[in-house]
């Protein structure tokens, strides 16, 4: 977990929130609107991790009359990541405390006695009005609104959504709009229950509105995340309800594009293409993409059964830090395989050398980047070219 990861996770549920709320949010199309609300959250957390070569970045090779002549440096690499260790310790809070909640609400289940309801458990004459998974807790069975409602919650599998959204508000905790994202799907339910339970008790919306407004009156307490409570959501409920013009379902074909702008946007990166000033191509498994950067190096003598200790600072140049290695004589050898790619006659050339070093370096050389090890072999090693046979 870095700065980078966090900042697009932000942006990424910053656009998706602003495309909910100007297209889909007051919309009576509530399974497009789910799908999106998930699909969002998903998209959020994976695409930052997404890394895809697809955009070639030219770096010619030291040796050409245009390569970087920048000084080799080392920098410190073995720092204590903040951003990590602050991540997990909010993950670790945020997620024992969903525990807690969702071992309240099975010990709660544990501890009633339910009577069936078709495929149902439900309570009866309960203080409250709410259903999880496939358990009905209800003031009054014989009031159809109130059950028709919580009904609607279990056969569409609302608390799926609910502990997708609670899951991933642990994740990404520190995002202040997975917050509103789940107070988005938590919304997106009551519209839908509300509205298939009309259909089913074949009432007006200014009925359901207004009953509403009755059991508000009534009710003080606040409503739980993890539940889906009747009590909850009064004003945005009866907004809905009142609403009678809506978005035609086509304006959801708008959803493919967008998912594709994002994924592209935070997924699609540059790669280095290694080449030399004759124009050839470099394939070569030892140039890595990123500099390799440390902060101390611990060095064996084997001749005097030592270990020299060098502490490297940023900006330092590598020529100052290898000078204060005593050496013992003793070397170190590689293999070094190198592919030349002609693009211009389509062949490849290979080439083998062996590079050897004094084996007080092998620790500084196995770390090093590209530019580092041509550095430590010219000044203190020397590089022979086998025959290729």
């Amino acid at each position: 977990m870095n700065h980078t990861i966090i900042f697009q996770n932000i942006i990424i549920l910053l656009i998706f929130s602003v495309f909910y709320e100007l297209l889909f949010r007051w919309n009576k199309q509530f399974f497009n609107n789910r799908i999106y609300l998930l699909l969002s959250i998903v998209v959020s957390i994976v695409v930052p991790f997404i890394s895809l070569d697809v955009f070639p970045n030219e770096i010619i090779l030291p040796g050409s009359k245009n390569a970087n002549s920048d000084p080799i440096i080392i920098s410190d690499i073995h720092r204590i990541n903040w951003y990590f260790t602050v991540y997990i310790i909010g993950f670790t809070i945020s997620f024992i405390l969903f525990v807690y909640r969702l071992l309240k609400i099975i010990n709660l289940i544990r501890s009633i006695d339910f009577e069936s309801y078709f495929n149902y458990k439900l309570k009866n004459n309960y203080s409250r009005t709410f259903s999880f998974w496939k358990h009905i807790f209800i003031e009054d069975k014989n009031n159809f609104t109130l059950l028709s409602h919580e009904i609607v919650h279990i056969s569409k599998y609302h608390t799926i959504d609910k502990i997708i959204a609670e899951v991933s508000t642990c994740i990404i905790w520190f995002n202040p709009l997975i917050y509103r994202f789940r107070f988005y799907i938590m919304e997106n339910h009551e519209f839908e229950a509300d509205n298939l339970s009309i259909k089913a008790g074949n009432i007006q919306n200014i009925d359901l509105a207004e009953f509403l407004l009755q059991y508000t009156k009534s009710k003080n307490h606040k409503s739980l995340t993890l539940f889906h409570e009747f009590n909850s959501l009064t004003k945005n409920r009866i907004k809905m309800l009142a609403k009678t013009k809506f978005k035609s379902s086509q304006v959801y074909l708008f959803m493919i594009p967008l998912f594709f702008i994002i994924f592209s946007a935070f997924s699609f990166k540059s790669y280095p293409v290694y080449i030399t000033d004759e124009g050839k191509i470099v394939h070569d498994t030892l140039i890595p993409g990123n500099i390799i950067i440390t902060d101390t190096v611990v060095v064996f003598d084997p001749e005097s059964q030592n270990e020299y200790t060098v502490f490297v600072e940023n900006e330092k140049p590598l020529e100052d830090i290898l000078k204060k290695i005593h050496l013992s004589g003793k070397t170190w050898e590689t293999i070094d395989t190198v592919v030349l790619f002609d693009p211009d006659t389509y062949t490849e050339t290979m080439e083998v050398y062996k590079n050897i070093i004094p084996v007080e370096f092998k620790e500084i050389y196995s770390r090093a980047n590209w530019k580092q090890q041509r550095a430590i072999l010219k000044e203190y090693g020397k590089t022979i070219k086998l025959p290729v046979k």
